[in-house]
């Protein structure tokens, strides 16, 4: 076997994908592996990138394959570009490697590496969404929230945003679920994450603290319109919540908090909101108190 057709049939037999550019860059080689990432039933021999694939990276989406092309020894390294061949895009990480003339400076081509990352973004992504998120409700849970919080008050002081942070507890929970078993407690847990998120904006972000403990953070709201809010999800209650025929009362104890320009951390934060909150618990339940 001659060198050529032993480094070919390596080439061939690796999992990356491997497209071979010459100068003019218009495609000389590609692998099996890059034949099954692009969709391609045979390899684009003579066409050029732009005729066969664009590669792009994600923030500010720069064709790779141009203007930042290698021009010495070192490659260039990619994550998370944008591949798209025709209908077909997917993700990949990978290089672009200048290949030198023999025994020259001058430029023969480019090795483009690509490896197919797709279907692990979207499990990375699946697992972020589990690990943050509340399997009962849907909602952000506590560590998920404290994560959004913090984000959302540095942007808030940045453009010097009026928002307010609520805390709410179902008052009727312990005895719902005594009477119910888990299944009603769960059930109303569920049942207030809907009336919760039916009566906030769309940009609004809720979560479960945990137990019967909601949370959200409401945007562009002052004061007045926080108080309005509240007064809405304590109507939205007053109706009773129904489980296998029985109608129970429901009453929910909501600490307030606005939030500023000036917001200090997200511990102070929760802390002050949790304490608002405990103080309309201990009051009796059913009404709303600002931290």
């Amino acid at each position: 076997m001659n060198r050529e057709k032993f480094f070919s049939a390596i080439l061939q037999n690796i999992h990356d994908g491997i497209i071979v550019l010459d100068k003019d860059l218009c495609i000389t080689f590609v692998n099996a592996a890059a034949l099954k990432i692009s969709g391609w039933e045979s390899a684009p021999l003579d066409k050029t990138v732009s005729q066969a694939f664009t590669l792009l990276e994600p923030l500010n989406l720069t064709n790779l394959v141009g203007k930042k092309l290698p021009g010495n020894n070192d490659p260039l390294i990619f994550k998370d570009a944008i591949y798209k061949c025709g209908a077909r895009t997917s993700i990949v990480d990978g290089s672009i490697a200048r290949i030198p003339e023999e025994e020259s400076t001058e430029t023969a081509g480019y090795a483009i590496v690509i490896r197919d990352i797709s279907e692990l973004k979207k499990l990375s992504a699946t697992l972020d969404y589990h690990v943050s998120h509340d399997s009962l409700t849907g909602l952000i849970n506590r560590e998920g929230f404290i994560m959004e919080l913090e984000d959302i008050l540095d942007s808030i002081k940045r453009i010097e945003e009026n928002c307010g942070l609520l805390q709410i507890d179902i008052d009727s929970y312990n005895a719902v679920k005594a009477e119910t078993g888990e299944a009603g407690g769960n059930a109303l847990l569920t049942w207030f994450s809907q009336i919760l998120q039916a009566n906030l904006k769309h940009r609004d972000i809720s979560g479960r603290l945990g137990s019967s403990v909601f949370t959200t953070i409401l945007f562009d709201c002052i004061p007045e319109k926080i108080e309005s809010v509240t007064k809405r999800l304590h109507t939205s209650v007053s109706c009773g919540f129904s489980f296998e025929d029985k109608t129970f009362p429901v009453t929910i104890s909501i600490g307030m908090v606005p939030i500023s320009g000036k917001a200090a951390f997200a511990a102070g934060i929760l802390s002050a909101v949790d304490n608002a909150c405990n103080t309309a618990k201990k009051a009796g339940g059913g009404t709303t108190v600002s931290g």
